[in-house]
């Protein structure tokens, strides 16, 4: 075997361990920004210890079902990019199966959470409970949307899979960045802290620029995706009235 072949090889194992490296501490990275942000309203919520000037509602059944199937997929979703940093992509392929159940599951359970917040009234100071229902359903069918891409992708276009998914998990830090005590409760002020989400999508692109060249068309995907779903959250608060008809006819929320 030639010089020129060894060092060619050493190279792209280098290169190949320096991407699962990236993508397991961007996975650190958002299981750090959703545990910080549901700290006082989930996570350490029995505690007491900790408290954010957020609301920080009782946690019913519907709620603990959401924050554990949530939570369970989170810890999926780390476990796959440690597999894979572990040169295991056998397991990660099995876990991944597991994975995109969750995430499907997910999408119903994010609608009835909606329609219980509705009836407890849960919402911001800033919004009325009909006008922050916006905020949870307006992303649902971005959400599904970008997970059937993420499925199709994972066999034939690995690189576009693997950006996709870690983009979705991106999008999905919204609700966490949403709760942290940096900006007022007001409508810009919510809208700003969806922007902290959206700066997430700043290391996978200039991960991109530096191995690839350019940035690839699944982080611009993920990223005009996020940017959509703000848009359209801060657009219905910002005029309920083209809003609320709409919602009131959805399945459960004239009830």
């Amino acid at each position: 075997m030639s010089t020129e072949t060894v060092t060619g090889a050493s190279s792209a194992a280098t290169r190949q361990q320096r991407e699962r490296q990236f993508y397991f501490r961007m996975a650190l990275l958002i299981v750090a920004v959703v545990f910080i942000g549901f700290a006082p309203s989930f996570y350490l919520k029995p505690l007491d210890i900790v408290h954010y000037p957020r609301p920080e509602p009782d946690l019913n059944g519907l709620l603990l079902v959401h924050g554990s199937v949530f939570s369970l997929w989170l810890a999926v979703f780390f476990a796959q990019t440690a597999l894979v940093s572990a040169g295991r992509r056998d397991l990660h392929r099995i876990l991944g199966v597991f994975g995109f159940a969750l995430a499907v599951v997910m999408i119903p359970i994010m609608y009835v959470t909606t329609l219980d917040e509705i009836a407890r009234n849960s919402t911001p100071p800033f919004a009325d409970v009909l006008t922050w229902s916006a905020v949870p359903l307006t992303p649902i069918p971005f959400y599904a949307y970008i997970l059937w891409r993420g499925w199709t992708a994972r066999k034939g276009d690995l690189a576009s899979h693997k950006r996709i998914m870690l983009g979705l998990m991106i999008m999905l830090t919204q609700p966490a960045t949403g709760r942290l005590p940096v900006l007022p409760p007001t409508l810009w002020g919510f809208a700003g802290l969806g922007l902290l989400s959206l700066l997430l999508f700043v290391p996978l692109a200039r991960w991109d620029k530096s191995t690839l060249g350019h940035v690839h068309p699944a982080t611009k995907l993920g990223a005009g995706v996020m940017v959509a779903i703000l848009v359209v959250q801060t657009a219905c608060m910002a005029m309920p009235d083209l809003w609320k008809p709409f919602v009131m006819l959805l399945p459960g929320i004239a009830a």
